[in-house]
């Protein structure tokens, strides 16, 4: 029991990017037909609703990237009062911009910008907004997007 309790919060604090991780300690790169089933679908979606979520969303798209997995597009879907986190100069802003994957976008939810009264002007250049981050990832997964929402 006490085993699976410390996989288990080694699982939880790897999600949440509260600790450095590599693919080779995961074991991404070394399980070929993990690779090879993940590549079959080249595009991802991910929700977050908080910053450790933005930061773990990107930790993943490397992780994938480093491993072989054929990533052709990951998408950010963002709403919540983090919003208020992502706003011009602030550290996340500064982190999203900075993110230089040329296949990971970030989008936010124009409800929750509405509801934490930030417009668009106020969120960073890098950042595209969505009407509804509920209906967006519906629509993803329609597309065919591997979609999680953690």
């Amino acid at each position: 029991m006490k085993n699976l309790f410390q996989i288990t919060s080694l699982a939880i604090l790897m999600l949440f990017g509260s600790v450095p991780f590599t693919s080779a300690q995961t074991g991404l790169a070394s399980n070929k037909s993990l690779v090879e089933d993940l590549s079959q679908t080249t595009k991802y979606a991910l929700g977050a609703t908080t910053t450790r979520h933005i930061k773990a969303a990107h930790k993943t798209y490397q992780q994938l990237v480093e491993s072989g997995v054929r990533v052709e597009e990951f998408v950010v879907v963002i709403w919540g009062p983090v919003v208020k986190e992502i706003t011009k100069d602030s550290d996340m802003a500064r982190f999203i911009d900075g993110v230089d994957e040329p296949a990971m976008s970030f989008e936010v939810c124009e409800m929750a910008m509405q509801m934490q009264d930030i417009s668009r002007e106020e969120l960073g250049k890098e950042i595209h907004t969505v009407p509804n981050a509920f209906i967006r990832l519906y629509q993803l997964q329609a597309l065919g997007y591997n979609v999680i929402i953690p």
